[in-house]
């Protein structure tokens, strides 16, 4: 198998001029093996691919680019709305070859191919239709406390089958 459809939720708070907003998506990627590498390639968004040697490496690096292009994003906004409407575009850049890659490699999945490398990470299988979505929630300052402290595992959350 080729491409391993996964769900991934990635939350991150990030420092703009003058405002502090709160980033929040479930996200879809494809994990595979390319060139002595393994590749994370996501399809929302769809502008970004990271490798490691493993699925768990390629995630963390595709993971804190991620972060990393938030920040830039926030850097460059001069107020909360644009950071909203560039990081809405910036989540919504996919293309339909990605997108096809994606939904053909979970047909595979649910026709029973073997994943391979799911094991690597013992991922739950996603048999339904986990909602894709995105938001960004500006945090206002008597809402900023310790439990915008979030922890993300630096693996996807779900294998899509």
């Amino acid at each position: 198998m080729q491409n391993i459809p996964l769900f991934f939720r990635f939350q991150q708070v990030v420092c703009g001029k003058g405002f502090l907003a709160d980033v929040q998506f479930e996200g879809r990627a494809t994990c595979a093996r390319e060139f002595g590498s393994t590749w994370i390639h996501g399809v929302n968004p769809g502008a970004i691919a990271e490798e490691g040697t493993d699925m768990k490496s390629a995630y963390a690096n595709f993971r804190s680019a991620l972060v990393g292009v938030f920040f830039d994003l926030a850097e460059e906004a001069g107020s909360f709305e644009e950071l909203c409407a560039a990081a809405r575009s910036f989540y919504e850049a996919t293309d339909r070859d990605s997108v096809a890659e994606w939904e053909e490699a979970r047909q595979q999945i649910r026709q029973g191919a073997d994943p391979g490398m799911d094991a690597e990470l013992d991922l739950r299988r996603e048999s339904g239709e986990p909602d894709t979505g995105f938001r960004v929630i500006e945090v206002l300052p008597g809402a900023i406390s310790p439990a915008l402290n979030h922890f993300a595992p630096d693996q996807p959350s779900r294998l899509a089958a």
